[in-house]
């Protein structure tokens, strides 16, 4: 199991690295949201897989509609300087397509599970795709070349996730979340936030000078905070649809929603952190 974790692990990482660095290029830019694009609909689709085994009826066309409208969107957006808060008028746009379409798919139908379907079909759409945009934004942040800032972002979550697996399985004894994920421990999620601070510090002597010493500890701890956070939340997921993977898309590795957990509660904090603080 971790000679295919590490596998998968490499391979994603010389993919997301190309992505990234290419993602500047005029003759590739296009890459970038096509991967998010495609990570964003198959994370959706995972995301609907778990809830319909709760019994929701998911809106999955829409929402695969829905996802690579709004990731164009912000990725023209971002590259041309628009304002954030245009994402409310798109996003107003999605809820009301998502009602309008519940409607329009149930009409006349003997179905009384509205407030489900439709509250599921938001969760996915904001958990997954919503949060997802947010790489593009920092990929994008004007004025900086925001592949450093995507880079860092990376490396620190993926650390903390690394150090707290092997830190909890050498040294782990106190439970941290038994009822939500019984194999993690408190000791691993003290692992997990030095990997954070510690990786994030590393990342920034070599390839981020400019970025003062404490801006990069304060997000190593956020980063370190906030990431164990988002692998709860996923956790606390698949426990209730009792599954141990969201899939086996990477072996070793399980779903997307498996290896993105962390980055969805990090990408956000971290763009914020640089709009709010940095600049």
């Amino acid at each position: 199991m971790l000679i295919k974790r590490a596998l998968s692990g490499f391979l994603l990482a010389v993919f997301v690295l190309t992505i990234i660095l290419l993602s500047h290029c005029a003759l590739f830019s296009f890459l970038m949201p096509l991967a998010i694009m495609f990570i964003a609909v198959m994370g959706l689709l995972e995301f609907f897989d778990l809830m319909e085994k709760k019994g929701a009826k998911t809106l999955k066309a829409f929402g695969v509609i829905s996802s690579v409208i709004y990731i164009w969107y912000v990725y023209i957006s971002s590259c041309n300087g628009f304002e954030m808060n245009m994402d409310t008028f798109a996003l107003f746009y999605i809820f009301a397509g998502f009602f309008l379409v519940y409607f329009l798919e149930r009409y006349n139908k003997d179905e009384n599970s509205a407030l489900l379907d439709i509250s599921v079909s938001f969760m996915g759409f904001f958990y997954i795709v919503w949060l997802l945009s947010f790489i593009l934004k920092i990929n994008y942040f004007p004025g900086v070349d925001g592949r450093k800032y995507l880079l860092l972002l990376i490396v620190a979550t993926k650390s903390a996730d690394t150090f707290a697996y092997f830190s909890g399985k050498s040294l782990g004894k106190t439970k941290l979340c038994p009822r939500i994920s019984p194999n993690k421990t408190v000791e691993g999620a003290l692992g997990g936030f030095a990997g954070s601070v510690i990786m994030s510090v590393i990342f920034k002597h070599f390839f981020m000078p400019d970025l003062s010493i404490k801006h990069t500890i304060l997000l190593g701890i956020v980063i370190g905070i906030i990431g164990q956070l988002g692998d709860l939340a996923e956790s606390l997921l698949k426990r209730d649809a009792e599954v141990k993977d969201s899939s086996t898309r990477f072996p070793g590795l399980g779903g997307i929603l498996d290896v993105l957990d962390s980055i969805f509660f990090t990408a956000p904090v971290t763009y914020f952190f640089m709009k709010e603080i940095i600049f």
